[in-house]
């Protein structure tokens, strides 16, 4: 499926050649000369889940675009670019928020591989989401193993945790103690399932 993109970027050139780029790649791209159109446009389009933004624009900078989308607690995943000569501004910008940076100039590929990889963590995270409301509407708890005692609440909340990073799990126990239906949970919770 074709995935939302805004790019934020003031120089009018840099937006077309991007356009190009993210649609040929599969991309519904929208742009924005500036933070305060971009914010508007994410109001207008709430489907936008991805953002490649300038850090160096007049109006509303990058730095400031970032400032309002935490203030108002997106979910949004940004991706600042930023020219050569400006890293200590991309840093400051993933301290404040934003996923990945890639520095300007740039070539197709890198740039299709960041977006790629941040696409596939957004997904990934979306379908964490939807099976964690799936599996809770049960009787059961998260991980699907009935009980309510303070020790399974404990190991439960634990595993939901652990279960979205990429961490190896090593479960231990008696036989019979149901070691299998935790690592069939933790399995399901996980991005690996």
């Amino acid at each position: 499926a074709n995935v939302p993109i805004l790019v934020i970027d003031d120089e009018e050139s840099m937006r077309h050649m991007l356009s190009l780029i993210l649609k040929r790649a599969g991309y519904l791209v929208t742009v924005a000369a500036d933070g305060k159109e971009g914010l508007r446009l994410l109001t207008e389009k709430p489907e936008t889940k991805l953002v490649l933004c300038d850090v160096r624009m007049p109006e509303l900078d990058g730095m400031g675009f970032l400032t309002e989308l935490t203030a108002k607690g997106s979910d949004v995943n940004v991706v600042i670019m930023s020219a050569y000569g400006t890293m200590e501004l991309a840093i400051e910008a993933m301290r404040s928020g934003a996923v990945d940076y890639i520095s300007k100039p740039f070539n197709t590929d890198e740039i299709l591989l960041v977006l790629d990889r941040v696409r596939k963590s957004v997904q990934l995270e979306s379908e964490n989401k939807k099976l964690r409301v799936a599996v809770s509407s049960n009787n059961e708890n998260s991980i699907g193993v009935v009980g309510k005692s303070k020790a399974i609440r404990e190991l439960v909340s634990s595993l939901e945790l652990l279960a979205p990073s990429a961490n190896r799990l090593l479960i231990t126990g008696e036989s019979g103690t149901g070691k299998e239906l935790f690592a069939k949970g933790f399995h399901k919770l996980s991005g690996r399932s």
